[in-house]
Order: structure tokens, then sequence, then C-alpha cells
């Protein structure tokens, strides 16, 4: 895919003279280059999606002006210009293989294309995609093909009080052979990544994550949650099974977390056998998180992957 040359520094130009001219006490109100500072911050533990209360606050009050969830949506299009521009010019922060930097440059590049055409509703906190962009424009989530990965990530020490004893140990023995609870990378899927949603797809993204580990020596592997993850999936829809079958066989663990309307909600859409054994009281959707260990998930790269 050829990667376009749109230039952050023009249309954040552009972007802010228009809010100038339509709003133009906003930017003294809350000057956009505090609110890029707040998002640049360096990530702790948590989710993708935090954001400063203040700033959520904020946001939330311009909302409730007249007209203002549209200021709101045309000041968070500078915010995303302003950050790509600075994430272009950040050099090796985090440090990122070539492969990565390349799902960078055309991430970034698809944002700056779509901030020129506004979408309604779209640039929001509550809107996920919205969350997942400001998070790639800052470097908080990198693109690594079939899902996006979250460097600052961790196993939960929840995780081990979540389904008995027999967990338990697996848990904490899965933290104790990789060298602890933190730091993991987790993998975040993005409903506009659906090309690449296949088995092929996945073997190049853990292939990505490999690069990554080598990058980061400190990092213990990779996890990721969801309903897909459940162990009764591949066996009532075998066209899933790809999704756990190379972590599985290649020394993942595999915990469960619970279930949720949310989880419930997903695994039933457009999912007629799934719906059907649910009604039937003989599938409950329900999350689980693979862990994926460092020196399996390299063992696997470096056997050809």
């Amino acid at each position: 895919m050829a990667v376009l040359d749109l230039d952050p520094s023009h249309i954040a130009a552009t972007l802010e003279a228009e809010l100038d001219r339509r709003w133009p006490a906003l930017r003294a109100e809350q000057p956009p280059e505090a609110y890029v500072a707040a998002l640049r911050a360096p990530a702790g533990p948590g989710s993708y999606r935090r954001v400063d209360p203040a700033l959520l606050a904020w946001c939330e009050s311009l909302r409730s002006r007249p007209g203002g969830g549209e200021a709101l949506e045309h000041y968070h299009r500078v915010v995303l210009a302003r950050l790509i521009g600075l994430s272009a010019g950040a050099g090796e922060r985090p440090v990122l293989p070539a492969s990565v930097r390349e799902r960078v440059q055309l991430e970034h590049q698809r944002i700056l294309q779509e901030l020129q055409v506004h979408k309604r509703n779209f640039y929001l906190h509550e809107n996920d995609a919205f969350a997942k962009d400001l998070a790639l424009a800052s470097l908080r989530l990198l693109p690594c093909g079939a899902e996006h990965v979250d460097l600052h990530s961790g196993i939960p020490r929840s995780m081990a009080l979540a389904d008995g004893i027999p967990q338990a140990f697996a848990v904490l023995g899965a933290a104790a052979a990789n060298g602890g609870f933190r730091p993991w990378f987790e993998s975040h899927w993005d409903r506009r990544l659906l090309a690449e949603f296949d088995a092929a797809g996945y073997d190049r993204f853990y292939r990505r994550v490999a690069e990554l580990l080598e990058a980061h020596p400190a990092a213990r592997g990779l996890i990721g949650s969801s309903w897909w993850f459940d162990p009764a999936v591949a066996a009532i829809s075998p066209e899933l099974a790809f999704l756990t079958a190379t972590p599985m066989a290649n020394g993942a663990r595999r915990f469960r977390v619970g279930t949720n309307e949310a989880a419930t909600r997903d695994a039933l859409r457009f999912a007629r056998e799934r719906s059907r054994l649910h009604a039937a009281g003989r599938y409950q959707p329900c999350v689980y998180m693979i862990a994926w260990g460092r020196k399996s998930l390299l063992a696997w790269a470096r056997r050809g992957g």
C-alpha cells in the first residue's frame, strides 16, 4: 500500500485558522498545545482510552453550550493533526522496527486524510474509533496489522482470583515464568482492520509483535482479551479457530476473565449458530485472556512463524 505524503503541520494550520475564525475564544480557553501535551505524557499502566479527567470535564462543558459539539469535534481535529506532527518528529520514541514504523506512517496518513472530510459525531471521546485514533496519533497504540498494540500494559493481579485455585496458580506461574506482571504488550482489535482478519493476517501481526519484543527487552510478552479466545468458540465457529491456534500451539496460556453484556452482544451479532445456541442455553459468551510469553513468542518467530 502506498504511503501518502500529507503534511500534518499544514493541515493543523488550516484547521486552526478555521477554529479561530468560527470560535475565536476557544484556543485561549483551552490551548491545544496543553491538550496535546497531556495526551503525550508518559504512559503508565491502564487503558489507551485514559484521558486526564480535567480535559474530559472541559469537553463536556463545551458540548453543553449551543454549537459546542461541533466546536469540540473541530478542536479534536486540530489536536489529532498536532499529535501526528509531533510524533513524526519524535524519532525512535518508542523504538520501532521498520515493519511497525511503516504501519505508523500508513495510519497517520489515513487519519490526516480523514481529517479533511469532517465526519459528524466521530471526534468524541466516547467513540472508540476516535479514541484509537488519538492513541495511534500519540503513539500510545502502535499499529501492527491485524491489531494495535499498547506497550504499557500488564496481567491484572485480579486474574488470579477470577476462576478458582487452579487458575490462580496458572496466573502466578505465567507471571513468574516471564519475569512479572508488568510490562506486557496488550493487543486491541479495531473494526477497521477487517482486511487483516484471517490466519495470514494474524501471523504477520505476531511477527511484528516479535520484532517489537526484540526492540523492547523489558517486555514480558503479549496479552489480549476477547470472547473469541473462549475455548468453546473454536468448536461452535471453526472459522474463528485461527485466532487461538498459533498462540496456544506455541506456549501461550489462557485464563478465564468472565462474562459481560458487551462481550455477549458482540459474540452474538451476525452469528446465527452462536445466537441459536445461546437462546437454547447451550452457549454463554465468556471473555478469556491469552498470555503469550516473550520466550515462547520469539521462539515461534525464529522458527519461521
